[in-house]
C-alpha cells in the first residue's frame, strides 16, 4: 500500500500513518465496533420478544458499571426451535470453545449435538472472556 501511494501521489508517507487512516476510514464507513456492542442489549431483546422460549443473556461488566460505563461482559444465545431439534438427534452433545481473533479478543463456546445424517448443528453459544467452568454452566 505504501509504495502505491508513493507511485501513484508521489508521496512519502510512514506505514505508522497509513494504518491510521486505514483505520480511520473503516471506521467511518462501518462505524465502531463499540456502537455495536452498545445496541447488544437491544438487539437481545429484539430477540426474546420474536423468539418465545428461547434465551439471550447479555452481561455487563459490573466493574465498569460501577465507574458508570456500560461494558460488554458475556452473551450467551440459545434459540427454543434448536433445543426442540435435539429430541431428533443421536444422543451425543459435543461442547467446544474457540479464540477470537481481532478487535474482540473474547472465546466463542459453543454446545452442538450430530443429527441422523452425521451433520452437526449448534445447540447455544456464548462469548465469554476466557474458557472456565464458571462460563460453561
Amino acid at each position: 500500500m505504501r509504495a502505491e501511494v508513493s507511485n501513484e501521489l508521489n508521496l512519502n508517507v510512514s506505514q505508522h500513518k497509513l494504518k491510521a487512516a486505514k483505520k480511520l476510514i473503516l471506521t467511518e464507513l462501518e462505524g465502531s465496533y463499540l456502537d455495536d456492542y452498545r445496541i447488544l442489549e437491544a438487539y437481545a431483546q429484539e430477540l426474546r420478544d420474536s423468539n418465545l422460549g428461547s434465551k439471550f443473556v447479555v452481561n455487563i461488566s459490573r466493574d465498569a458499571m460501577h465507574e458508570g460505563r456500560r461494558v460488554f461482559h458475556r452473551m450467551f444465545v440459545c434459540f427454543k426451535a434448536l433445543v426442540l431439534n435435539v429430541q431428533r438427534c443421536r444422543p451425543l452433545i459435543g461442547l467446544d470453545g474457540t479464540f477470537l481473533h481481532g478487535k474482540c479478543k473474547e472465546q466463542l463456546l459453543v454446545v452442538v449435538s450430530q443429527d441422523s445424517m452425521n451433520y452437526f448443528f449448534p445447540i447455544a453459544w456464548a462469548v465469554v472472556p476466557s474458557e472456565n467452568k464458571r462460563n460453561w454452566n
